[in-house]
């Protein structure tokens, strides 16, 4: 599923809470970690051999589900008799909002039955906690636009500063009490943050903390409710994403060799005339001269963006086959060095992108490095943020290395 199918759904649904008065369309466990968790335990409990109808007890009462609960979000044993208000909460109040997109069917009150609506969303979601945040966001803008309450969120985005915040905030409860049973704004505050905050993750802009406007923009630990790497193994699952479609740009031939060691001569060239020939990455191992032009995602496994100079980064022989491929073994790729690589050339191109000379300012192109990411993380992630800088593409990157290491200023 791709961002274009992901929008298609939205736009087949009608999400006015003026006419539903659903006041269950969000809730506060509703961030992207904890939806991505529990879309993936219906899947597996599906997959498994689990009937539909289903409660929201079944599902985290299916086994396996018990521990990976406890592990990942480091809650007491769901079974006991005093937790179990608590993990009805926590699994029905996701349940109920995939029900409000038209992911999943609703039907009853005491118990609520589940069925599946979209099993090609649902399993969307489930995939990676981006799916989940790129789902919450194209969801609850929509909500709000369908609603007629927009105004507000985009003049805040606009302006960002206490008064349009004050406005928003306020705006936000008066349309939550006159639409929906919240019938205070302390009930409508209590998921304020989580409707404004993965909107102003996407934009890489200010939201709410604590009540009031985030000092800072929202970032990743704002908007997760823990800090899971259950999704790095995922039961064995194929954890690809949607798959971008990969249009060629003229200028790069990306199936010619010919093409590929032009673009390789052509960073290095650069890198010797206005670096002096130094590592683009900055760290213990870039005491040399760079002489080794690395594809940080490997030519043999994406040769659709193997010519393209954003896919390159100038570093040293030690770097190279030390660092980038571990003990000289180039069939492999470590993890945290990618991420090093790419955060880097992305400050590179940065640094370029201000330089006097045009054809230095225009060598590397900050839509082509976004293509590079989506292609070779196999995701249409980057091509999607509403709006394309340097800030909101190093903060994306933060979700696909979820342990990436600290990354120096320069």
């Amino acid at each position: 599923m791709n961002s274009a199918e992901l929008a298609a759904f939205f736009a087949r649904h009608e999400y006015d809470l003026r006419n539903t008065r659903n006041g269950c369309w969000i809730d506060q466990k509703c961030t992207m970690d904890v939806v991505c968790f529990v879309a993936n335990q219906i899947i597996d409990y599906l997959e498994s051999g689990g009937a539909e109808p289903f409660t929201n007890k079944d599902i985290w009462k299916y086994r396996g589900a018990v521990d990976q609960v406890q592990m990942e979000f480091t809650k007491p044993n769901p079974l006991s008799r005093a937790m179990v208000d608590e993990y009805n909460k926590f699994y029905r109040q996701i349940m109920k909002m995939l029900a409000a997109a038209g992911v999943l069917n609703e039907t009853g009150k005491r118990p609520i039955y589940f069925t599946v609506a979209s099993y090609e969303v649902l399993d969307y979601i489930s995939r990676k906690d981006v799916n989940a945040l790129l789902f919450l966001c194209g969801y609850i803008e929509k909500t709000l636009k369908d609603s007629c309450a927009w105004k507000p969120f985009r003049i805040f985005f606009e302006e960002q500063d206490e008064a349009s915040y004050k406005r928003l905030k306020e705006a936000f409860a008066s349309f939550e009490i006159a639409n929906t049973p919240k019938g205070t704004p302390r009930e409508a505050n209590r998921i304020f943050a989580k409707v404004v905050n993965p909107l102003a993750f996407r934009r890489n802009m200010h939201g709410t903390v604590g009540g009031h406007l985030s000092p800072n923009v929202i970032t990743k630990n704002d908007i997760i409710y823990n800090r899971p790497n259950w999704r790095d193994v995922n039961n064995g699952k194929d954890n690809n994403i949607a798959r971008s479609q990969f249009v060629p740009l003229v200028e790069y031939d990306s199936k010619s060799e010919q093409a590929i060691a032009k673009a390789m001569g052509e960073v290095r060239n650069l890198n010797t005339a206005y670096r002096d020939g130094r590592s683009e990455v900055l760290d213990w191992n870039a005491t040399d001269i760079a002489n080794a032009a690395h594809h940080m995602f490997p030519k043999s496994q994406k040769k659709e963006i193997a010519s393209y100079r954003e896919n390159l980064i100038m570093l040293t022989a030690a770097q190279h086959m030390g660092s980038a491929h571990q003990n000289g073994k180039t069939s492999t790729i470590d993890l945290n060095y990618q991420y090093k690589c790419l955060v880097s050339k992305l400050r590179r191109i940065q640094e370029y992108s201000v330089d006097s000379n045009p054809e230095v300012a225009h060598f590397y192109s900050l839509e082509r490095f976004a293509s590079v990411l989506d292609i070779g993380l196999e995701t249409d992630y980057f091509k999607t943020l509403p709006f394309l800088d340097f800030a909101p593409i190093e903060s994306g990157l933060d979700l696909f290395y979820p342990d990436h290491p600290k990354m120096n200023i320069s």
